[in-house]
């Protein structure tokens, strides 16, 4: 993907949603975190979006990234917080994807793999499983 100079670098960490709003604090909470280290990101802008049953929505988080851009244009990166690659890492998301890249102002949009494929996985499950309870 090329990045052009005037657009903004925005990050949606995409969660599933869940009928109780301390599961979706978490993950808001996770987001929180993440954009108080944006400085050792590539993002200019990091916020959470859920795929149903909790709020924001992908598209309002995409929305509110167009509306908070100090530039023309953003690029768009969504992030499954998934650990398996069902039918929202397969289906939902890539479908969304094709809607973000056809709104006004946004350059580009993509998935990113899903959480559950990244070995450092493996590695916390790993000494998560040696350290004592």
């Amino acid at each position: 993907m090329n990045i052009q100079t005037n657009a903004n670098h925005c990050l949606i960490l995409v969660a599933h949603g869940s009928r109780r709003n301390n599961a979706n604090n978490e993950v808001l909470t996770l987001t929180h975190q993440l954009q108080q280290h944006i400085d050792q990101t590539p993002y200019d802008q990091i916020v959470c979006g859920f795929v149903e049953l909790a709020s924001p929505s992908v598209i309002d988080a995409c929305r509110q990234l167009i509306n908070d851009a100090n530039t023309p244009s953003i690029t768009v990166d969504l992030m499954p917080y998934f650990l398996s690659s069902g039918n929202h890492v397969e289906k939902d998301i890539p479908a969304l994807v094709q809607t973000i890249s056809q709104m006004p102002s946004v350059n580009a949009c993509q998935q990113l793999d899903y959480i559950g494929k990244e070995q450092a996985l493996f590695s916390f499950l790993l000494a998560r499983m040696n350290r004592k309870p």
